[in-house]
């Protein structure tokens, strides 16, 4: 299916603000390209305060390349945290199996999951707090539309990429 071949990647740039950059292959997997202006630590987590995955050392002028793949049937989390930055990013892969559940609660990072599992598109959410309590209601067959209408747009922001990545931030 065309809709589901696209390869994220992720420039992360020391940080406050992230260029992403998007090459089409699979939703089921993340580049990340890490080029910081100044020596940083990057530490990838399974999930929000889930175990660490990698930690990385990154020298000025120097760049990281590493992959997040899913392959688990279920959708899965990466919580991406720069040394010294407020906002982490997290990223939600769809898994092999489509999530049919369409009514639920919880943080941003359930939703990112519920999202992401249910409309089969990678999700990043870049906010400062991910504790925030959702509900959802998925009735539109737009990941977007779904997204804008579970967040309060006052807040934060939606957007698709062309590739079907869904970005919410603050």
């Amino acid at each position: 299916m065309e809709e589901n071949r696209a390869k994220v990647f992720w420039l992360l740039s020391a940080f406050s603000s992230m260029t992403k950059i998007i090459a089409p292959l699979t939703n089921h997997e993340a580049s990340i390209h890490f080029a910081p202006n100044s020596t940083k630590v990057l530490s990838i987590h399974d999930g929000l305060n889930g175990p660490e995955l990698r930690r990385n050392t990154v020298l000025e002028g120097k760049e990281l390349e590493t992959t997040l793949a899913n392959s688990k049937p279920e959708t899965m989390t990466f919580d991406l945290q720069v040394q010294n930055e407020r906002k982490s990013t997290l990223i939600a892969l769809p898994g092999s199996q489509p999530n049919a559940t369409k009514v639920g609660q919880g943080n941003m990072e359930a939703f990112a999951m519920a999202l992401a599992g249910y409309y089969k598109v990678p999700v990043e959410i870049r906010v400062t707090s991910p504790n925030v309590n959702l509900n959802w209601d998925f009735e539109s067959p737009e990941a977007a539309k779904a997204a804008m209408a579970t967040v309060d747009l006052q807040q934060y922001n939606v957007s698709r990429k062309d590739n079907g990545l869904i970005v919410i931030s603050d």
